[in-house]
C-alpha cells in the first residue's frame, strides 16, 4: 500500500454508515446532526484510477509486452478488490455520548493518529465549526 500510495488515488468519499442510525442515536445531537461514535463504520473506500501492468504474453518465438490497465482496488490487498473498510478511531480521550469516544475533524478512519491513517489517510473531513470536543 505504501508504493501505491504513489500510483493510486482514493477520491474523498462521502461518511455513510454501514448500519442505520438507530433511535438511541438520535438522542444526542450536534447543532442537528447525529455524532460519529468510536467503532463506526463507514461504506467502503475503492480507488478511483487504474495502473498499466505490462504482462509478458508469447507472440510467435518471443514475448510481447502486453499493457493491460487493472483498478488500483485489485492490486492492493486492503482494498479485495472492492475497496476499504473506514472504521472510526477517534482522537478525544474525555468526550463520550452512549459510553463511547465521539469523533471530531480530522479524526482517523483507519488506524492513525489525528490528520492521518492506514490504509489511505482517510480522515473525518467535515464538523460543527462552532463545537470543540476534547
Amino acid at each position: 500500500m505504501r508504493i501505491k500510495e504513489y500510483t493510486c488515488w482514493w477520491p474523498p468519499l462521502s461518511l455513510i454508515p454501514l448500519t442505520p442510525l438507530a433511535p438511541n442515536r438520535a438522542t444526542v445531537l450536534v447543532n442537528g446532526f447525529p455524532i460519529m461514535l468510536a467503532g463506526d463504520k463507514f461504506i467502503v473506500h475503492p480507488s478511483a484510477c487504474t495502473n498499466i501492468v505490462i504482462h509478458m504474453c508469447p507472440c510467435g518465438k518471443s514475448l510481447c509486452p502486453k499493457p493491460t490497465p487493472y483498478p488500483c482496488s485489485v492490486l492492493t490487498t486492503e482494498d479485495r478488490g472492492v475497496g476499504h473498510d473506514r472504521t472510526l478511531y477517534p482522537t478525544t480521550l474525555t468526550v463520550f455520548a452512549l459510553k463511547r469516544l465521539i469523533a471530531r475533524q480530522l479524526d482517523p478512519l483507519g488506524v492513525g493518529f489525528p490528520g492521518f491513517s492506514y490504509p489511505c489517510s482517510s480522515v473525518v473531513a467535515y464538523g460543527s465549526m462552532n463545537v470543540w470536543a476534547g
